[in-house]
């Protein structure tokens, strides 16, 4: 306890000498404060004074459990989360691809599928679901790992009824797919998995303290300025190689700001209740006008400087 204590202690001086926001319009930030506000699962505007992380673990013996909390970017949607920035410089995600289950599988002494997300239903099923239907089965794996017994009913933001299935079936499919670990779903050994990714991201952030350089955890994604990729990239698979014997594909989230720019065209088409804001890829607009960001920026300088 002492030994995390002190590296969470290095971890926030470091993140404290640096300012990170959302390089988006005042319009866009103020639209996305009130959703947050509306949230009916219990959201809250973003804090941006809140950047010291900490730790929650789910028993006494510290054995589940254990991930970062604390940040204020871990509240901000996926679909924004690609306008971070730090000290005004724009950030990059790095992903762990299959996390859980590749370390399932290492120590059950089985090769994982190259996605453990897809391939769970017949071809035809499978193409028609897309990228939805993928989601769907990430969920239920991670809820499957999660709860320490069977569970009678979907969990909420589960809809298997909209590829015309049951909870049952999609439960079994998962199973059935994924024979080697089929006896650690409904056992509860994601909280165990979270201690260990929570190592895992433990390590990683301190590779980058150590060089002064600071790095926001959303559980097993990182965010860096974009100069430090390659670093960050060595970091993640140095910390899993170390903490668990095992390798996985990393994954950067949404890097090109062109496809960016597409995707949210789409989603904005499909749902515009749902979407990150519109970036302009115009320099002289985006030079015309000072937006809150800059001005927090200089606010945060000046007192830095005081």
């Amino acid at each position: 306890v002492r030994r995390m204590t002190q590296n969470l202690a290095r971890i926030n001086r470091v993140l404290a000498t640096r300012w990170y926001d959302l390089l988006i319009p005042d319009a866009d930030l103020a639209a996305l404060q009130e959703r947050l506000s509306d949230d009916p699962a219990g959201g809250k505007p973003l804090g941006m004074h809140r950047r010291n992380l900490y730790r929650v673990f789910n028993d006494r013996e510290l054995t589940t459990g254990g991930r970062f909390y604390g940040g204020w970017w871990q509240s901000v949607p996926k679909a924004y989360r690609r306008h971070l920035a730090v000290n005004g410089k724009r950030m990059v995600e790095i992903d762990y691809s299959n996390l859980h289950p590749v370390i399932l599988y290492a120590e059950a002494g089985a090769t994982p599928p190259v996605d453990c997300y897809r391939g769970i239903f017949d071809e035809v099923t499978e193409t028609k679901g897309g990228a939805e239907l993928r989601s769907m089965v990430k969920a239920t794996f991670n809820a499957m790992l999660n709860a320490e017994r069977p569970l009678r009913q979907a969990p909420k933001g589960i809809e298997p009824g909209k590829f015309n299935m049951s909870w049952p079936s999609v439960s079994n499919a998962v199973r059935s797919a994924h024979g080697p670990i089929e006896n650690k779903f409904y056992t509860g050994a994601g909280k165990r998995l979270q201690r260990t990714d929570s190592d895992v991201a433990e390590r990683v952030m301190l590779d980058f303290i150590e060089s002064g350089i600071p790095i926001l955890p959303v559980h097993d994604s990182f965010l860096v300025h974009e100069g430090h990729r390659e670093f960050l990239n060595k970091s993640m698979q140095s910390a899993l190689v170390e903490v668990c014997g095992v390798e996985t594909k990393l994954k950067v989230i949404d890097a090109d700001l062109s496809s960016v720019v597409a995707e949210q065209a789409a989603d904005r088409a499909k749902d515009p209740e749902d979407f990150g804001p519109q970036t302009s890829l115009d320099i002289s607009e985006i030079l015309s006008s000072q937006e809150g960001y800059d001005r927090r920026l200089d606010a945060f300088f000046n007192i830095e400087q005081a």
